[in-house]
């Protein structure tokens, strides 16, 4: 069998899978991609390659729990790349030059109607609006956003930002309705009306404590904390002016949980001057939160109590209107498949006298909307005497689970039943990205890269922050981004380093074109009749493990065997493939954002 060589672009760890199976960017972001557009200082284009697949970049570049970086090869050489805070340096400038797609117009005769306007419903409707839908996103709230708005901080990701990328969807043609809360009736005409209806109403049920006490009216729930807050207009407006909220809690809170919302909950109430602490059944390991969270908290004063889980709340009228929080030491028992310590009840119990407990023990659905008979499977549910069934999205379709709340992964989901409902319309199977190999570390020539220091995060001063909603964590500058985006290996793609093309011996010539992200795009070709032994060398040669060999004959670029050797995810504006279900974008998104003026409307 003769093995010769082919030009072909992998997938890197960081939106696909590391060695280990673990999975890296959820909305399957092409990080390589952007990063060297922002190396070579061309922003626009690493705005445009980053929008085609994340309607919500600047708030993933500020919040996202980043398990790109996790998958990073560059963390396993020397440290991983400032993924997240060059997503959000990216997304800012798109933000700051006000680059806007123009409206996709309605090209097919279908639509869909979107229960739900949070980040899974509406990164459904940005793919389904691409690809030529009428697309109507119904949402219970005065405001669009889902948990984005209701319990996400805006000390984490600003009003401005997050009202920016929901207009940016809306300027595609996406329809938003607010104030429309959807009961089962209403529901019904939905089906009736549209081609497809699509579930994607969130977890915002907060789970319950079951311990006796739980009822008292000084026991709330974290989401319905931040909810008084941020859905506040005046709040909202001013972005961050809490005076004229009363949420009619005192001075000294405990808040039971150990994920993001009881971070955010504590570090929200710390910001209105209460004495807060968090009590958390496991060890500060176990927490479901950013690296480096808690030690920021207690910079601001927040403190934090672990193996204490919540046993009984006493009413004491003795304590002068205060609560008993009685709670249960618990021992560490042995490490689960999910990677937390078992708890094992110790008998032994402390009490704390506290003014509120606030609850933040995780969320799940609520589809109490949906008629009495219904089955849920996959991404589907059916409804008795219903002809076809609705879709689901997000934290509605995957129920409580640790990734429950995970905003990235609610895009993820909400760009998969986008695929669904197109493979469902054209009986066909709807490719994000093709099934080709992974440039994983092994494959990658470390010895070609120097070893340079991961750029540090600029952290606000925590005595800045009281009585301040102001982001936590400041952006990095245009020469901090160019330097970040330099580390990446760009793992599988060509960058038009010359490697091959100095090795080959004349088998490899340069094709001249720039650069443009586009993942069809060959900047290199064989020349058949020189291709040898020497050529194995420079294939191999490649520092990023972008080519690699087969077994059929060398065939002309435009043959259709050759072809499917080709890396067919496309970001050229010109020539977007037709696997990518952004396609119809290529006049829209992709091609023609454009800078719009403060007079446009």
């Amino acid at each position: 069998m003769t093995i010769n060589p082919v030009y072909e672009n992998k997938k890197a760890p960081c939106f696909s899978q590391d060695v280990n199976g673990q999975t890296g960017c959820p909305a399957l972001n092409d990080i390589p991609g952007f990063l060297y557009a922002i190396s070579q200082k061309n922003f626009q284009l690493a705005f445009e390659i980053l929008k085609l697949t994340n309607p919500f970049s600047g708030g993933c570049g500020r919040f996202c729990d980043h398990p790109c970086e996790t998958a990073c090869n560059r963390d396993k050489f020397d440290s991983a790349v400032n993924i997240k805070d060059l997503e959000r340096f990216i997304s800012d400038y798109g933000y700051n030059n006000n680059l806007i797609p123009e409206a996709v117009p309605v090209t097919i005769n279908k639509s869909a109607a979107i229960i739900g306007a949070g980040p899974a419903g509406l990164t459904c409707a940005f793919f389904l609006k691409q690809k030529g839908f009428k697309v109507d996103v119904f949402e219970k709230e005065k405001f669009a956003g889902g948990m984005m708005t209701q319990g996400i901080p805006v000390f984490r990701y600003p009003t401005e930002i997050m009202q920016w990328e929901i207009n940016y969807i809306r300027s595609l043609g996406v329809n938003i309705f607010t104030d429309k809360k959807i009961n089962k009736d209403e529901l019904l005409n939905l089906y009736a009306k549209y081609d497809y209806v699509v579930l994607a109403t969130g977890a915002h049920k907060s789970r319950k404590l079951n311990i006796p006490g739980e009822d008292n009216k000084a026991v709330i729930t974290g989401l319905e904390f931040l909810k008084q807050i941020n859905l506040n207009e005046h709040f909202r407006k001013t972005n961050g002016d809490f005076s004229q909220i009363d949420l009619n809690i005192g001075e000294k809170i405990a808040v039971i949980g150990g994920g993001y919302t009881a971070i955010d909950v504590a570090r929200t109430a710390s910001r209105m001057g209460k004495h807060v602490t968090i009590y958390y059944r496991r060890s500060e390991k176990d927490m479901d939160i950013h690296r480096g969270e808690v030690e920021e908290c207690i910079k601001e004063g927040i403190n934090f109590e672990y193996y204490l889980n919540p046993f009984e709340i006493i009413d004491n009228s003795k304590t002068d209107g205060m609560l008993t929080l009685k709670l249960e030491k618990m021992i560490s028992g042995e490490v689960g498949s999910d990677g937390k310590s078992s708890i094992i009840p110790s008998g032994e119990f402390n009490e704390v006298l506290v003014h509120n407990v606030i609850k933040a023990i995780g969320e799940t659905p609520d589809l109490k909307f949906l008629p009495e008979e219904y089955t849920i499977y996959n991404n589907k549910v059916e409804i008795k005497d219903f002809a076809k069934p609705m879709f689901m999205a997000g934290d509605a379709r995957y129920g409580y689970a640790r990734d429950v709340g995970m905003v990235v992964r609610a895009i993820g989901s909400g760009r998969n039943t986008a695929g669904d409902i197109l493979e469902d319309l054209s009986k066909e199977k709807t490719t994000w990205y093709k099934e080709n190999k992974i440039a994983y570390f092994h494959t990658i020539k470390a010895r070609y890269f120097k070893r340079q220091a991961r750029l540090q995060s600029n952290i606000v001063k925590s005595s800045l922050l009281k009585n301040s909603f102001a982001e936590i964590i400041l952006p990095i500058n245009e020469h901090e981004a160019i330097y970040a985006a330099s580390r990446c290996f760009y793992c599988g793609i060509c960058i038009q380093c010359d490697w091959c093309h100095h090795y080959s011996h004349g088998a490899i010539a340069k094709v001249e074109k720039a650069w443009t992200g586009s993942r069809n795009t060959r900047y290199f070709k064989f020349i058949e009749n020189k291709v040898s032994i020497n050529t194995r060398e420079a294939v191999e040669a490649c520092p990023r493990n972008a080519m690699g060999f087969t077994d059929i004959t060398i065939l002309p670029e435009n043959s259709e065997v050759f072809q499917q050797y080709i890396y067919e995810h496309d970001h050229n504006k010109h020539n977007l493939s037709k696997a990518d279900p952004t396609a119809s974008t290529k006049d829209k998104i992709n091609g023609k954002s454009k800078k719009k003026g403060k007079n446009d409307n």
